[in-house]
């Protein structure tokens, strides 16, 4: 059985300065990469909406000219963060247990984090 880290023993993470890439590859949690989620999503309120550019671990840079304008949300635990961080007009789908806040129920269900479905995500 894979081993979850906590957040309590999650190594900090430094950003780089604005404009620089990012390496994903320097993330090493699922906590980690969440928070680079919410970082990413939570750009158009730090005004930073220029885009982001990103580094993957095969050294693949992958540039976004735009802040995410639409979300997909496969935890329930990151639908709320979505929405409380201002951002839930942006969610266009959501896992299957996601409820809360009740705006987010009647958004279409794309499964789940274990069981996404990849067809209705990408249309």
């Amino acid at each position: 059985m894979p081993r979850v880290a906590s957040i309590a023993r999650m190594a900090p993470v430094s950003l780089p300065a604005p404009g620089k890439p990012f390496a994903l590859g320097a993330l090493r949690t699922t906590g980690q990469w969440l928070a680079a989620l919410l970082l990413a999503t939570s750009l158009p309120t730090c005004g930073m909406a220029q885009g982001l550019q990103v580094t993957d671990d095969r050294g693949h840079v992958v540039v976004f000219a735009l802040a995410p304008q639409r979300i997909v949300s496969l935890l329930p635990s990151l639908t709320e963060t979505v929405c409380e961080l201002g951002m839930c007009h942006r969610l266009v789908g959501v896992d299957r247990y996601s409820d809360y806040p009740a705006t987010v129920r009647a958004l279409p269900k794309v499964g789940g984090g274990l069981d996404p479905n990849v067809e209705a995500i990408v249309a």
